[in-house]
């Protein structure tokens, strides 16, 4: 599978068969907007992230069970965010998904994940996960310690100020040093299959915005 970030908590998943992406965004981010069209399945953490335009054959905004070309999506509504938001507030779904022998999670999280979220999801292969701390996402410490409780085989961090980006973010450095992972050298996109999940420890990718 081919995995690309373009900023914020937007990712795109694809092999030859499928195109998954998750939490597009519209120009007023300040960076470069993906691309809806060609999207077989479109995951929302927020309802408000739906595109207009182009409607994808299937999105899912919100928790329950589904499944679709032969992807298996799993939404939750965080158990912790329940507890900490007002009730008008919205409440990210945190998603994981099965493709390929893979388990993937996108977790759009304010704060850290309970005992009884992280039973729920399961093991986890590859976790994106916010760091970026500003008004809505997790600093890099609490970043680290979510990474440490899920222990996936490779994180990917998300939602951390880049070049453009017109929200204030904190870079990822900080979530870097957090987990003891030196310097890391941003590339283009992962190309992963299930042979490059072997290995106790849990690797991070950094990846540069399309």
């Amino acid at each position: 599978m081919i995995i690309s970030w373009y900023g914020q908590t937007c990712v795109r998943i694809q092999n030859p068969h499928i195109n998954i992406l998750i939490d597009p965004f519209g120009k007023s981010a300040g960076i470069r907007p993906p691309r809806t069209g060609g999207t077989d399945i479109l995951l929302v953490s927020e309802p408000s992230m739906i595109p207009s335009g182009d409607s994808p054959a299937f999105s899912v905004d919100g928790p329950g069970e589904y499944e679709r070309q032969g992807i298996y999506i799993k939404g939750i509504c965080p158990t912790s965010d329940q507890k900490a938001k007002k009730k008008e507030d919205i409440i990210p779904t945190l998603y994981i998904l099965e493709a390929e022998g893979v388990r993937i999670a996108h977790f759009n999280l304010s704060s850290e994940i309970s005992d009884k979220d992280i039973e729920a999801f399961g093991e986890v292969d590859i976790l994106f996960l916010v760091v970026g701390s500003g008004s809505r996402f997790l600093d890099g410490g609490a970043a680290s310690r979510v990474v440490r409780a899920i222990e996936p085989k490779i994180v990917i961090p998300m939602g951390y100020a880049i070049p453009g980006l017109k929200i204030k973010l904190d870079k990822v450095d900080g979530f870097l040093k957090a987990m003891g992972a030196g310097k890391v050298s941003p590339i283009p996109k992962a190309v992963l299959k299930k042979k490059d999940l072997a290995g106790e420890e849990t690797k991070v990718i950094v990846l540069k915005p399309v």
